[in-house]
């Protein structure tokens, strides 16, 4: 089938329809105007002349340079007919994806008639399957690519989404340090990926800020003077308790002599008194003392005894208890004195200032 662009001022080329369809008649070349023809042998000047070279060279089905001379045709003079043309060139060549993005950049061109646009949408529809569509990039936001390269291209962010040809992708990110890496791929015709150059670009790590050096000398005296007046208050109460510990267990001794001294003198008076009477029938010739005496010294000395061991008990429990109390508020001096220790070698630590330098010697810590 024979395709005829329509062209105002002369007959346009012909080439093979795409894919199958009649490709669309241009309709708005360039304007002839007065613009005399391109005479053999030199260079193209006008939008005009690089268009007949477009034309010339798709009848010679050099499609490529076909394209590339209606490409210099847009440029000097922005039209829709030289765009498309390009991009039906590219097509015919084989090369999808320039025929992609120049049928891209016709679709939105804002004179193109609808019946092209709708021509260029059912190229576009059929040419995605022979490409691959890399529809964007995800990187870390702390860390975006300030360079990226695709096959040896540099393309922005802004850029995407990009057409590459099926196979092998090389993509190299740099970031604004220059450091990055590069990743291979293998995307298949039809294909529509999204760059993932995280593992490329890792997060930066942040630097943590200086310790900033506090003076804590008055907060280190004003702890030191606390701790040393709750220390001595603590150890003096402990000396109090250890003193009435000592003095409760010098009563009870003598509470516990003084309890078996009357216990001894009771039971003394007992058996004389028991001995005096004899049970009642005394041998004939035993001299009888005075159990009347015994008896009355009895009754003095045991209730004193009864008396000292219950002072005894009270004062054995009483001591007891004192001790420990005492043993409790050792304890506790004990760990309040830990605890300051501990305390002021935060706030040494703290104060300590740690300098770092290289001397003739090697390397110094001096605090």
């Amino acid at each position: 089938m024979i395709v005829t662009l329509a062209l105002p001022w002369r007959v346009a080329w012909a080439g093979p329809p795409a894919q199958g369809a009649d490709a669309p008649a241009a309709t708005d070349a360039p304007a002839a105007g007065d613009a005399p023809d391109a005479e053999p042998g030199l260079e193209p000047q006008t939008a005009l002349d690089w268009y007949e070279v477009g034309i010339a060279e798709a009848q010679a089905k050099n499609y490529v340079a076909s394209a590339e001379a209606f490409l210099r045709s847009y440029e000097l003079q922005p039209t829709s007919a030289a765009l498309f043309n390009a991009a039906y060139a590219y097509e015919s060549a084989g090369e999808a994806v320039l025929a992609v993005r120049t049928y891209a950049r016709f679709v939105s061109e804002p004179g193109a008639s609808p019946e092209q646009v709708r021509k260029a949408e059912a190229s576009l529809e059929v040419l995605a399957t022979q490409v691959v569509v890399l529809k964007g990039v995800r990187y870390a936001v702390d860390r975006p690519p300030a360079r990226l390269l695709i096959n040896g291209v540099e393309y922005g962010l802004d850029d995407f989404p990009v057409v590459v040809e099926p196979g092998d992708i090389t993509v190299e990110v740099r970031d604004a340090e220059g450091e990055g890496g590069e990743e291979r791929y293998v995307l298949y015709a039809g294909e529509e990926e999204v760059l993932d150059v995280r593992n490329l670009l890792r997060p930066s790590v942040e630097t943590p800020p200086a310790p900033t050096v506090v003076d804590r000398s008055a907060e280190l005296e004003t702890l030191e003077r606390l701790a040393a007046r709750e220390e001595r208050a603590q150890s003096e109460r402990v000396h109090s308790m250890r003193l009435a510990t000592y003095t409760s267990l010098g009563f009870t001794a003598g509470a516990g002599v003084a309890t078996l001294t009357m216990g001894l003198l009771a039971d003394r008076e007992r058996r004389a008194y028991l001995a005096d009477i004899c049970d009642g029938a005394c041998p004939e010739g035993k001299e009888v003392g005075d159990p009347q005496t015994h008896y009355e010294r009895y009754n003095i000395y045991q209730p004193v005894f009864i008396s000292a061991a219950a002072v005894t008990v009270g004062l054995t429990i009483a001591t007891g208890v004192l001790a420990l109390v005492t043993a409790n508020r050792k304890a506790k001096l004990t760990r309040l004195r830990e605890l300051h220790r501990q305390q002021r070698e935060a706030l040494t630590r703290e104060r300590a200032t740690l300098e770092l330098r290289l001397a003739p010697g090697g390397l110094q810590l001096r605090f």
